[in-house]
């Protein structure tokens, strides 16, 4: 969402091209709070390291970088909260509201594999225009070559008919083919509950 190329995710360790990074912001209860750049990655060498790690779970574990500057409350039992005061080190903006807020790009726990709305539909497109690809790419060819003078116009037609026995060809197996891979089954990614889950970040 902010445009971060050229990152690479690798070890439990996520880098990036140091830039100018923009404030992140958690939605937590109904209010944002926002996280400056200086506290959410570090310079590691000729390149900027975050500090984030991905969680085997739908939930996320927010620590330090979160924390920093605030005194934070943690209330247990049946109405559990959290709370979050500045504690003096930084100047903090009040936290803006995010009742309304709508989701649009989140993070979140997604199928493994997951069937095409339309396989069948999907396998015959793609199909159809690898097929056109390969027979519209012949005729073209030797009427090039026919022109050209480099093929007589047996030879221009053999080529014509080779290219549309052979797309045909390409667009019943591709189609065979691609209605299975467009449909992988709906199988969901396994994830652990409860204090398990938190054991396994990696």
């Amino acid at each position: 969402m902010h445009k971060i190329e050229e990152y690479e995710a690798k070890d439990g360790k996520v880098t990036s091209k140091c830039s100018s990074f923009k404030p992140i912001g958690f939605l937590m209860g109904t209010a944002w709070l926002e996280i400056p750049p200086e506290d959410y990655y570090f310079k590691s060498g000729s390149q900027c390291e975050f500090r984030f790690k991905g969680l085997d779970a739908p939930f996320n574990v927010v620590g330090m970088p979160v924390y920093k500057d605030y005194y934070v409350t943690h209330n247990w039992g049946p109405e559990a909260s959290m709370s979050f005061s500045p504690n003096g080190r930084k100047e903090r903006g009040a936290p803006q509201d995010g009742t309304d807020w709508k989701p649009t790009e989140l993070l979140k726990v997604e199928l493994a594999t997951e069937n095409a709305e339309d396989p069948e539909g999907a396998a015959f497109l793609t199909a159809l225009l690898v097929a056109g690809v390969i027979v519209i790419g012949g005729i073209t060819v030797a009427i090039i070559l026919q022109v050209n003078g480099t093929l007589n116009t047996g030879a221009m037609i053999g080529i014509i008919i080779g290219s549309l026995v052979v797309g045909a060809g390409a667009f019943f197996l591709l189609n065979w083919l691609l209605v299975d891979a467009y449909q992988p089954g709906n199988n969901p990614v396994t994830v652990k509950d409860g204090d398990e889950a938190i054991t396994k970040v990696q």
